[in-house]
This record gives structure tokens, C-alpha cells and sequence, in this order.
């Protein structure tokens, strides 16, 4: 489970650095935005694969076993969307200082935050290996 952390870990981080880098100090506002899209999309298929191999088997089942799938189905969507909602906010507040916009910040502390970035981005990966 920590390597799938790691690995979304190092996609995003990847996706801001392109995101810092292509557009400047500004970057801040529309990264969260970007990453609440991409948390938006991901959280919505999670969601829907259980409803649909569900569905599909419960067409099979009798009447009462439809009735204990609805429970059962329902309870996993809310501990699946529970599990989602802690691993979004673990992975915003873990990225929490590279969120934070460059507005009103010289452009020398903007080219040390990006290399600060690089360079945390290299010591995942090489972590990962």
C-alpha cells in the first residue's frame, strides 16, 4: 500500500513541477484546482466499479440475497469513499507547502522552490527503487 502512495505521490508532484514551471509564480490557485479535478474524476470511478460488478452479479442472485447485496454494497461504497476522502487529504497535506502560490515572492525564491521540488521529486523515486 505504501508504493501506491509513493507512486500517486510522484505523479503529482510531477504534474506541479510541469504546472510550476509552465506557468510561473502564479501556479498555486490553478494547480489546486487542476488536482481537485483529477481527485474528482478518480473519486467518481472508484465509485462506480463497485456498483457495476455488483449489479452484475446481484442480477443472478434470489430476492433476499438482493436485499443483504443492497446493504452490503452500500456499506462498501462508504468505507470506499472514506478510504478515498483520507487518501486525498494525506496526499494534500503532505504536498500542502508546494501548494502554496509564489504571488508576492522574488523570483529567486520561486527558481529555489522549483529546484527544492526536483530534487524531492529525484529522492522518491530513488526511493521507490
Amino acid at each position: 500500500m505504501s508504493q501506491v502512495f509513493l507512486r500517486l505521490k510522484i505523479i503529482f508532484r510531477k504534474l506541479h513541477l510541469g504546472l510550476v514551471k509552465n506557468l510561473g509564480p502564479d501556479s498555486g490557485l490553478i494547480t489546486s484546482v487542476i488536482y481537485g479535478w483529477i481527485c474528482l474524476i478518480i473519486w467518481l470511478a472508484y465509485l462506480s466499479a463497485p456498483i457495476i460488478f455488483s449489479g452484475s452479479l446481484m442480477v443472478l442472485a434470489s430476492e433476499n440475497i438482493m436485499i443483504i447485496g443492497d446493504l452490503a454494497l452500500s456499506i462498501i461504497i462508504m468505507i470506499s469513499t472514506l478510504f478515498f476522502i483520507i487518501c486525498c487529504a494525506w496526499i494534500f497535506r503532505q504536498m500542502q507547502s508546494d501548494l502554496c502560490g509564489f504571488r508576492g515572492r522574488n523570483p529567486r525564491e520561486w527558481v529555489n522552490r522549483v529546484s527544492k521540488l526536483e530534487q524531492l521529486i529525484k529522492n522518491l523515486e530513488r526511493n521507490r527503487a
